[in-house]
């Protein structure tokens, strides 16, 4: 752990999580008068060292870019001989990764308005030419709210995202590097293709499953065999898996789950219109009934 104050600013109040490379506090900003949350990564000289670096500040200019209400905005970004920083929103509230573990199942109407609110960051990000590349439930905040039900979806940790050109003009990853996480990742990603934008959409329609049946559409008994089943199975209807669900909701997981990118929804604002659609479907059905 740093010393408590941080960039002679910061005064660290809690620790919220720890990673591989990095740490994540939550510290007091006095000039300001407020609460925000800390990203530290110590400095290290080796070549990994540097390379994490070099992420780190992409990240920061990443969001930098982004004025969007469901990503966590960039504050403040340094670093010092011994660690970079950091410093973005505080969000209170918790995961969608720790809502789902509590929470497998989540109600129809639940799971489709994250995943809506989740498309709707990912196309304003898409827009300015930059792919997450890592969109996953632990990667999905939700704001803390006084209305019943789970908050605000603000998306986080843009650490492997692609930016259409770099500040330098040089890549900090080539083709054939695979980065991002095996259970949310596309086919073509695992193969190490270029950032497509549908790599995102595809994650999207990972978590939708994993809302709507409490399971994820791709597993193995280890990291390869989980890397085999994105590239070579395909994922159950959700229906078959929870018989209520409507065939509405499995037509668009199934189309976001096309393994050749080209078969799938041609942007965020598409799959949106159809899971909209799919869900004025179903609530239309029910009234019905």
């Amino acid at each position: 752990m740093p010393s408590t104050v941080i960039a002679g600013r910061y005064e660290i109040r809690d620790m919220i999580g720890r990673g591989a490379h990095a740490m994540v506090a939550e510290a007091y900003d006095p000039r300001l008068s407020r609460l925000v949350a800390l990203k530290i990564v110590p400095r290290r000289s080796d070549e990994e060292g540097m390379e994490l670096l070099s992420r780190f500040e992409q990240e920061a200019r990443t969001v930098a870019r982004l004025s969007h209400p469901g990503i966590v905005p960039v504050h403040d970004f340094g670093h010092g001989p011994d660690y970079a920083w950091l410093a973005m929103e505080l969000v209170i509230g918790e995961s969608l990764e720790d809502v789902l573990r509590r929470t497998p199942r989540l109600p129809v109407a639940e799971a489709t308005r994250i995943v809506l609110e989740l498309l709707d960051a990912l196309a304003a990000a898409h827009r300015r030419g930059i792919v997450h590349r890592d969109v996953k439930p632990a990667n999905i905040l939700l704001a803390a709210n006084e209305e019943d039900g789970l908050g605000q979806v603000k998306v986080t940790d843009f650490g492997v995202a692609h930016l259409p050109t770099q500040a330098d003009g040089a890549e900090l990853t080539t083709v054939g590097q695979m980065l991002g996480t095996p259970s949310t990742m596309a086919p073509e990603q695992v193969r190490g293709a270029a950032p497509d934008p549908r790599m995102d959409l595809w994650a999207a329609g990972v978590i939708l499953f994993r809302a709507l049946t409490g399971r994820r559409p791709f597993e193995g008994a280890n990291l390869y065999a989980t890397l085999h089943a994105v590239q070579a199975e395909e994922a159950p209807a959700p229906s078959s898996l929870v018989p209520e669900l409507p065939a509405a909701l499995d037509d668009v997981v199934a189309r976001a789950l096309r393994k050749d990118p080209a078969d799938r929804f041609g942007s965020a604002e598409e799959m949106a219109a159809a899971l909209r659609a799919a869900v004025v479907s179903y609530q239309g059905s029910k009234v019905l009934v």
